[in-house]
């Protein structure tokens, strides 16, 4: 069993982020201190290496800013601010975000990103909690050491000559069904082609929501 622990000082996950979480998501987004990033969403990622699965990355609400305040700040625009963030943050308030990082063998013959499942488990309960939407994001030629996590954009073109080496599960949960100070097993799923077999678990990583901001 893997455990991602979110260090963030006395702070506990909340999707409702008020006007201070908004500035200080900002703050860290904006920071020109490029050791303060690391270690920032250094704490939001869980290794596995379990092939075909990579890592998993958490991205709340609070990290949704930081990741979009980098982004511009990165394309040379500092104007992102409370109101683009609220704005950002409209369609998206009530939800979390899990993103799987996965690399196939060089001689893979998938057209596509495989529709792998993932789902939430509470560590105290067996009910399980499905996604309100997946996304699949394939990916042609080597990985960029140190890129964000990839924001999908529509229908992918094929890589060309390039094959496809790896790709990203983007699965979006309501977090208005989890416990905040909950603990709870992220698990990645093969789903079977026939009926006759079972699905096979690939991996899985244990999340607790209350170190997470």
């Amino acid at each position: 069993m893997l455990v991602l622990v979110l260090f963030a000082r006395s702070y506990a996950f909340d999707a409702a982020l008020d006007p201070l979480d908004i500035q200080e998501a900002l703050a860290i987004g904006q920071s020109r201190i490029a050791h303060e990033h690391d270690q920032f969403h250094r704490a939001y990622r869980v290794t596995i290496r379990k092939a075909p699965v990579d890592w998993l990355e958490i991205v709340t609400p609070f990290r949704r800013i930081v990741l979009a305040a980098e982004a511009k700040s990165a394309a040379g625009d500092r104007r992102f601010g409370q109101r683009q963030a609220l704005d950002m943050l409209a369609s998206s308030r009530d939800q979390i975000d899990i993103y799987v990082e996965l690399s196939f063998h060089p001689l893979n013959t998938f057209v596509g990103v495989p529709e792998y499942e993932i789902t939430m488990t509470r560590a105290d309960e067996t009910r399980t909690r499905a996604p309100l939407s997946i996304e699949r994001i394939p990916r042609f030629g080597p990985r960029v050491s140190g890129a964000p996590p990839p924001v999908p954009t529509g229908p992918v073109v094929p890589g060309g000559s390039q094959p496809m080496l790896g790709g990203t599960v983007i699965a979006h949960f309501d977090t208005t069904g989890l416990e905040p100070s909950g603990v709870y097993d992220v698990v990645i799923r093969e789903v079977a082609e026939k009926e006759t077999r079972p699905t096979s678990e690939l991996a899985r990583a244990r999340v607790e929501l209350a170190a997470m901001r």
